[in-house]
């Protein structure tokens, strides 16, 4: 039986260079995911204005992630999977919103509604790998990582709202 293996973490963590990596060693199909925001149409404002735009962002971050895990169903039947991020990372990031006060109640109650509804028609993942680091490290990988709208807008804060919500989803 093929396997459908899902690299989570927060930014900075290496989920992408991993998922290139078992690509080159693995006879497994890969499902990147690392330029995802930069067709998010909510994705800049949200950065500006988390309150506002967070819900409607990570909803878009929420679709996109469960299209691309649903093109992989016929796939698996032929080969291993390999998905960066996943529909796992929706919800760390919207429930760090939550934490951090940019998500309310009723938007997380409907959000999850939806994330409900829309996992029970897709495939779980049969292995997940956590790539776990601290703050300090993923904010030092980010600055040398070079993407401008992390740098200024990914905070110590932020990146262990991330982890928290990493570990709870990892229990």
């Amino acid at each position: 039986m093929n396997k459908l293996i899902t690299i989570i973490g927060c930014p900075g963590s290496g989920k992408s260079t991993l998922v290139k990596i078992m690509g080159d060693t693995l006879p497994a199909k890969l499902i990147p995911a690392d330029d995802l925001y930069k067709s998010n149409p909510f994705f800049s404002v949200a950065v500006n204005n988390r309150e506002r735009w967070s819900f409607s962002s990570d909803l878009w971050f929420l679709l996109k992630r469960i299209d691309l895990t649903k093109n992989t169903l016929e796939d698996i039947k032929k080969t291993d999977i390999v998905i960066d991020s996943g529909i796992p990372m929706s919800l760390v990031y919207t429930n760090s919103r939550v934490e951090l006060g940019h998500l309310n109640q009723d938007e997380l109650d409907l959000y999850m509604e939806m994330y409900q509804l829309l996992e029970e028609k897709m495939s779980i993942p049969s292995t997940i790998v956590y790539l776990k680091a601290s703050p300090e490290f993923l904010l030092e990988r980010i600055k040398k990582r070079g993407r401008e709208f992390e740098i200024a807008n990914y905070t110590s804060q932020y990146l262990q709202a991330l982890t928290n919500n990493l570990e709870h989803i990892c229990d």
